[in-house]
């Protein structure tokens, strides 16, 4: 089972505010900066969300079950089976399944399950290719990220501060590595997924 999750759309809000931001900096922005400075906490928010593979606060998202032939139920394997998210689920707003020759049609509603941030989907008829699900994910706003998971704030908070006072030019996301501050690294810790093969 492969999943692909993309973003449809932006967060519900981000998880600092300019204002925060500004008592992190110690800092009031100049002239045309504050126009800058939540662009700084969105790319922060989007580094956070890369290197820990989650989706922070509440963003409309397609996400792509993928099945490559594997065999869907097997004694070892019951009907059900879980998604395998790292962020939370908080909406299923559409399931459709896409057969192999790429005939789409809607999931009924028992064909999958929403609970307690998880998603569980039965098992598809054989034709099935894939199955697409339009959702909501990540902690359901910025008070509840804070409440539950504070060291991630403070990830979006440290990057967005090192933004702001030495330019997003100087840190190379993509490109050659430059050291991030130990403080952004310590936070994430936690919070990484890590794959044991």
């Amino acid at each position: 089972m492969r999943i692909l999750i993309e973003a449809l759309g932006p967060p519900l809000e981000e998880p600092l505010t300019v204002w925060q931001l500004e008592a992190l900096v110690r800092l009031e922005p100049l002239g045309s900066e504050s126009t800058v400075w939540p662009g700084y906490i969105s790319a922060a928010r989007q580094q956070v969300e890369h290197d820990t593979e989650r989706i922070l606060i509440a963003t409309p998202c397609l996400v792509t079950v993928a099945y490559d032939d594997e065999p869907w139920s097997t004694p070892e394997a019951p009907q059900w089976r879980r998604v395998p998210l790292v962020s939370r689920v908080q909406a299923v707003r559409t399931a459709t399944a896409r057969t192999r020759v790429g005939a789409a049609y809607p999931l009924p509603a028992w064909s999958f399950r929403h609970q307690g941030g998880a998603l569980t989907i039965a098992a598809p008829a054989a034709t099935t290719d894939r199955i697409e699900f339009e959702v909501v994910l990540g902690w359901e706003d910025a008070a509840t990220l804070a409440s539950l998971a504070p060291g991630l704030i403070q990830a979006v908070g440290v990057l967005a501060v090192h933004f702001v006072t030495h330019g997003r030019d100087l840190v190379a996301m993509d490109g050659a590595p430059v050291e991030m501050p130990f403080a952004y690294r310590a936070a994430i810790q936690p919070w990484r997924v890590e794959s044991i093969a």
